[in-house]
């Protein structure tokens, strides 16, 4: 991935979440979809990127800033219990150990 994004957070399947850290891109948020990353074309010799920071075939933009993506979030209720109260206690956020280390 561009070296102006950094996972912040990790999808079923493989695939991340990236925040801009650089500009253009500083604070917008991207659905890094690794199906499409360029050693997968490299792999099969389908015209791999030279720069892999011009490579954006894999990135959507899912926000312009951090707060909005967070407006985005929602519980994902399988039950569908749309009366039911959420306590801030009850949900869990995992954050990678060596995300700071890099």
């Amino acid at each position: 991935m561009p070296d102006c994004l950094i996972p912040i957070g990790k999808c079923p399947g493989g695939n991340l979440i990236c925040i801009g850290v650089k500009e253009p891109v500083l604070g917008k948020v991207f659905f890094w979809y690794h199906e499409n990353e360029a050693l997968a074309k490299l792999m099969i010799n389908n015209n791999p990127p030279k720069d892999i920071n011009l490579y954006w075939d894999n990135l959507f933009l899912v926000s312009n800033t951090f707060i909005d993506f967070l407006r985005l979030l929602s519980i994902n209720d399988k039950d569908n219990k749309e009366d039911e109260v959420y306590d801030v206690q009850d949900i869990e956020l995992l954050l990678d150990d060596d995300l700071l280390n890099d």
